[in-house]
């Protein structure tokens, strides 16, 4: 099955619940879509974690999840010059059930 054009276009929405409900969406009904996995790489380097945190935990069970989105997001999270892109990725990584060090995770503001 592939993904919907019309979702990969809501997903860069200037409306954040658009974004979040679609993201939601495109995991849900496509998540083992390279179209889904990559905008989901995509996100995390336009540091929209709206779209990161819906749209990763239905990629969690993709068959992508190994090939694909672990090694970029790893690159992502290790290499990027933006301290924010760095953060977004290890959360995303955390979103797909990956063990990320307590470390790295970005401490929650009180």
């Amino acid at each position: 099955m592939t993904s919907s054009p019309l979702l990969l276009k809501l997903l860069r929405s200037d409306d954040q619940t658009t974004r979040q409900e679609t993201a939601t969406t495109l995991g849900e009904f496509y998540g083992d879509t390279r179209a889904a996995a990559d905008a989901l790489v995509d996100a995390v380097k336009r540091k929209d974690w709206a779209v990161r945190e819906n749209l990763a935990p239905g990629l969690a069970k993709s068959p992508l999840k190994s090939t694909l989105l672990h090694p970029a997001l790893s690159k992502l999270a290790a290499e990027d010059r933006d301290e924010l892109v760095r953060v977004n990725a290890r959360c995303a990584l955390r979103d797909l059930g990956e063990k990320v060090p307590e470390e790295i995770l970005p401490t929650p503001k009180r």
